[in-house]
């Protein structure tokens, strides 16, 4: 098994729509390297800092240098990682496992913050890699566009923000997503939980773009329970289908009991399974036993609801977890 945590930087922030990176009050522009040319391979963007000390300027190019260099032993030890699992099962491809959290805050972890109960994630990242130096968008859309297509989100369009209920538009459907690419190496592949890349007509929905099956509403925000958009509108699909039966269950449950289902069910094809969670976004909804773990802590009701869902969703990984375990499938996944 092999166990991947990226998170952003505490102090920098990307602004890909102008192509400038800030920190403080300077700025200096991004030198982007756009490496196209083949299926889904991520773009790396190497940042430089503003001063003003020609110096000071030689010395971040050092810098950035070494960080070119980083990049390219992290991308060494997963491909090595990757080949030692394979080799153990016999050349079989991995299985993925992806959770995507949704507005959760980088140091919102028991590894990180001792006050946070997380301790199934905790594990993985003592057993597994941390990526602490990595960049995402700071909206649902724009960061989810980048994750599925592999491109910056300004590259595709998708930087201005997120997708409203009522837009007219989706994730442009030139582009294709990895579920895609997946698929073209015999994956199953399968998504939960939120979509929020548009849904003004089906070819924009997940069936569509490369999943076999979805479980989950395509809107940006919702109940957690009622399954209801602000706007009121009922937002729960199987596939293209409303699911009125989800209504009164708690979403991080749906997402955890369709997974669930699909390890149960796996056949030894391998496996790809995108679970964005609805937790941690607005509305703070988590489930009591989850948001008691914080009764005695000193901070906000608001918090302790957030941190409420935190544990909700690390409840699920370790689920998934044993899960895996149970079915001889922990050894052979990457899980992200």
């Amino acid at each position: 098994m092999l166990f991947l945590v990226i998170g952003p930087p505490n102090v920098t922030h990307t602004c890909a729509y102008t192509g400038f990176y800030f920190r403080g009050n300077g700025s200096y522009p991004i030198e982007c390297k756009h490496l196209n040319d083949g299926p889904f391979v991520p773009q790396i963007a190497l940042l430089g800092i503003y001063t003003s000390s020609n110096q000071q300027r030689k010395i971040i190019r050092e810098n950035n240098k070494m960080k070119a260099l980083l990049i390219l032993s992290v991308l060494a030890v997963v491909a090595l990682a990757t080949a030692r699992i394979r080799r153990r099962q016999g050349d079989s491809k991995p299985n993925i496992i992806w959770f995507f959290a949704d507005d959760y805050g980088y140091q919102d972890a028991g590894y990180r913050n001792s006050d946070i109960h997380t301790p199934n994630i905790d594990q993985l990242v003592a057993d597994g890699i941390s990526f602490t130096n990595a960049y995402s968008a700071q909206q649902c859309s724009p960061s989810r566009s980048s994750f599925l297509s592999g491109r910056y989100a300004y590259t595709s369009g998708m930087q201005h923000g997120v997708i409203s209920d009522t837009a007219a538009h989706c994730m442009d459907l030139k582009y294709n997503f990895l579920s895609d690419y997946l698929k073209e190496l015999n994956y199953n592949t399968h998504a939960s939980g939120k979509w929020h890349l548009g849904y003004c007509n089906k070819e924009c929905t997940p069936t569509y773009r490369g999943f076999d099956t979805f479980s989950g509403g395509y809107s940006g925000e919702g109940k957690y329970y009622e399954h209801t958009t602000f706007q009121g509108m009922y937002d729960w699909h199987n596939g293209t289908k409303l699911d009125r039966s989800a209504s009164g269950i708690h979403s991080q449950d749906l997402i955890e009991a369709d997974l669930l289902n699909q390890l149960d069910e796996n056949d030894g094809t391998p496996l790809f399974y995108y679970a964005a969670f609805q937790n941690t976004h607005s509305p703070m909804q988590p489930k009591p036993e989850h948001e008691a773990l914080y009764d005695d802590l000193d901070a906000p009701s608001t918090r302790k609801k957030y941190l409420g869902l935190v544990s909700g969703m690390d409840a699920v990984i370790g689920k998934v977890v044993a899960k895996l375990k149970e079915k001889d499938m922990f050894d052979n996944t990457v899980m992200n």
